[in-house]
């Protein structure tokens, strides 16, 4: 490729600096699967988002505006002390309370604000331009919801990264939208 001069794809994959989330905060662990092989086992299996400074996820926490107990972590090689954000476990609760698939794990100590909009960033691949006004089925950690556009911010030039002042969004371009 005589028009490109720059290092190749794998060898940028190779050399990429990987953000790591932040980790002196509280416990977030999203529910990914409720497993209960038999009637005397029940846990709650995912990945621990953020977790909190010393390593170990709450002892006692919230799911969904209820209080529950924590009795042990588990990975594939039995119980553990401490779990970081990355890592995939399982968590078993002392008291047996309804938790699905999709609801969020947190320290009991944080309130997390409902909020009614948010920013979200999206590459449009639909062949209809994203205008304001349309309303979406969207997915957040399993829940699903109704979304509606009430205006884009900005499409991202994909040929130079600047952002441009937009009120639509085109087929395969990408934009913030609130």
């Amino acid at each position: 490729m005589g028009w490109y001069s720059g290092p190749t794809l794998l060898e940028v994959l190779e050399t990429v600096e990987i953000h790591h989330p932040v980790e002196s905060q509280p416990l977030r662990f999203p529910v990914q699967f409720v497993n209960r092989p038999n009637l005397d086992f029940r846990g709650f299996s995912g990945t621990v988002a953020l977790r909190q400074s010393d390593g170990r996820p709450a002892s006692e926490g919230t799911a969904v505006g209820r209080g529950i107990q924590r009795r042990a972590h588990r990975d594939l090689d039995g119980d553990l002390l401490e779990a970081g954000a990355g890592e995939a476990i399982t968590i078993v609760l002392k008291d047996e309370i309804d938790i699905s698939r999709g609801d969020l794990l947190v320290d009991a100590q944080v309130s997390l604000p409902a909020v009614q909009s948010a920013s979200i960033d999206v590459v449009w691949m639909a062949e209809q331009a994203l205008s304001p006004g349309q309303s979406f089925d969207i997915k957040i950690a399993g829940k699903k919801t109704r979304a509606r556009v009430d205006g884009i911010r900005y499409q991202v030039d994909i040929n130079n990264l600047t952002q441009r002042k937009w009120n639509r969004c085109r087929s395969t371009a990408s934009a913030s939208w609130i």
